[in-house]
């Protein structure tokens, strides 16, 4: 059988690893993800290939699942725990898209101010933001999701039905 997850957390690249937790997200090289023969090899793989913003590695069966984006709460498989897995997230990416649009050059490392600026007003956003999905409201109702043929899926608003 394969080694256990480390016990506490360490580093790869910018984010720090988790022993289990399984990240959802999109994987950018399909379901199966790649084989890779430790922790380690997953990290680096996920560094050295545009796009990868985090990864799971699967004890079990040493399959690497490289992702472009992490689900958040509320999405289809967001992250969930489970003792096989071992994930990070990749977390700071930085482009100029005026020259970059294909988002290739990080530039991360050599602006460190303009990240921990941008890092700071998302924090601010964060912390007002409103929650996803709808409202826990009780007087008006169990809410309705439905696909709008103008804006594509959405909440009807309940309350303006009774």
């Amino acid at each position: 059988p394969p080694p256990p997850p480390p016990a506490t957390s360490s580093y790869c690249g910018k984010g720090s690893v988790t022993p289990g937790l399984c990240l959802g997200g999109r994987n950018l090289l399909g379901p199966a993800g790649l084989k890779a023969d430790n922790i380690s090899d997953c990290c680096s793989t996920c560094q050295s290939t545009t796009g990868c913003v985090a990864w799971t590695f699967r004890n079990a069966t040493s399959r690497c699942f490289l992702k472009s984006r992490v689900y958040s709460l509320g999405e289809e498989s967001p992250a969930s725990e489970d003792p096989d897995c071992t994930s990070s997230v990749e977390t700071i990416q930085l482009f100029d898209l005026l020259v970059d649009k294909t988002e290739t050059n990080d530039l991360s490392d050599t602006a460190l101010d303009l990240v921990e600026d941008m890092s700071e007003i998302l924090d601010r956003l964060a912390a007002t933001s409103v929650p996803e999905g709808p409202p826990e409201e009780e007087t008006c109702g169990s809410p309705t999701y439905y696909e709008d043929p103008q804006v594509g899926p959405a909440w009807q608003s309940w309350c303006s039905l009774e």
